[in-house]
């Protein structure tokens, strides 16, 4: 007795059942059948990029770079790009958990298509950053600046290999270097002063902040009335050292006031005026035996708005009343610090701007972030503002 039975054939199998037969090898590395699997594939589907990347990263598993060539060429062939297949190869090689494959990969195209070799060299400067092997960088992003030496993108990964090898003074210089091509590289600047700071990070960095003073690069202060206008005072070009000598700098600029009224009024001395200012608790930073002692006389200072700071609703009250009144976002923010922490204001914001407005009678479309026209809120015509 005969038994005649027949296959189907090749082009009857649909193409999802040879893929999911294909990523059942694939994921159980049996490579052989995975290889058939993916051939039957390209058959049909020659622009595959994830089979072609998939194909090139088992044979490099099973150390067959004739192939891993042949696949290359098929998708020249095709126009396909090669940046898709190093990134379908590095997806792939992960899976397996080995990366190693991609690296080699890289090398084994430069060797055999040296016309790739800077588009290759680029690829491998970031696989070897990503993988903070600092010797490499330095090594592949030198190669690069040989013929570059303006890349900016390649002088941070040499920086980075420096900072990683603890090799401090020559990343600065190379962070130097990058500031003197684009002085408005936020990120070189950090970078160049973080060896300052041990322990601190670009993540602890929340915001930025910028100002201009009048410095006069000679070293000198200016303190003395202005000689086109009797009701100006200049206190120019002190800069950093200000922060010591401005109570001397207050009695010079007092005396020059005196001076200057005393030529146009009698000037005397205010008997009430009280030199001691009142001093608001920062509940942040009292212990807690004080703290309770301050919210029983003010319970105010029991509700913390500004979470991230620790600021309560009596400190900003306090600010909004005090004898040179904060009724801004920003002038609260200077003097009691809502609005400092992680958030940014974020969630005490709008506290803020209510407590504003019930201590000051203001509409909250009048309160402003820092005065002038910068009001956080408008009113949609045909609605009630109340």
């Amino acid at each position: 007795c005969v038994i005649v039975f027949s296959m189907p054939a090749a082009a009857e199998v649909s193409l999802s059942t040879i893929r999911e037969k294909a990523d059942r090898f694939y994921q159980h590395e049996e490579w052989a059948n995975a290889l058939a699997m993916f051939r039957a594939i390209l058959e049909r589907e020659p622009t595959d990029m994830q089979t072609y990347g998939r194909s090139v990263t088992v044979y490099g598993a099973i150390s067959n770079p004739e192939e891993q060539m042949e696949l290359l060429e098929a998708t020249q062939r095709y126009a396909l790009p090669l940046d898709s297949l190093f990134d379908e190869v590095k997806i792939s090689a992960f899976e397996i958990g080995r990366p190693v494959i991609l690296e080699d990969f890289m090398i084994l195209v430069k060797e055999k298509q040296p016309w790739l070799k800077r588009n290759i060299n680029i690829r491998l400067a970031r696989l070897y950053d990503s993988r903070n092997n600092a010797e490499k960088m330095i090594e592949m992003s030198d190669t690069l600046l040989a013929v570059n030496p303006d890349d900016p993108s390649m002088l941070r990964i040499k920086a980075r290999g420096y900072m990683r090898l603890d090799r401090y003074d020559e990343a600065v210089a190379v962070y130097k270097r990058i500031i003197g091509l684009n002085p408005k590289d936020v990120d070189a600047m950090l970078n160049k002063h973080l060896p300052l700071i041990k322990g601190f990070s670009k993540a602890d960095v929340i915001t930025y902040f910028a100002g201009v003073r009048a410095a006069t690069y000679e070293e000198e202060f200016i303190v003395e009335g202005s000689e086109k206008l009797q009701n100006l005072i200049h206190a120019a070009g002190i800069q950093s050292p200000g922060l010591a000598s401005a109570p001397a700098i207050a009695e010079d600029i007092s005396k020059i006031t005196v001076d200057r009224l005393s030529k146009v009024m009698k000037v005397v001395p205010n008997e009430k005026f009280n030199p001691n200012r009142r001093v608001t608790p920062v509940m942040a930073k009292l212990s807690v035996a004080e703290r309770q002692a301050a919210i029983e006389k003010n319970p105010d200072y029991g509700i913390v708005v500004c979470r991230c700071e620790g600021i309560s609703r009596g400190e900003i009250i306090d600010a909004i009343n005090s004898p040179v009144p904060a009724t801004s976002i920003d002038a609260i923010k200077r003097r009691v610090r809502p609005g400092m922490g992680r958030c940014q204001g974020g969630f005490c914001m709008p506290l803020v701007t209510g407590i504003i407005c019930e201590q000051t009678g203001m509409k909250m479309t009048d309160v402003t972030k820092s005065g002038g026209d910068s009001n956080l809120l408008f009113e949609k015509e045909g609605t009630d503002n109340d």
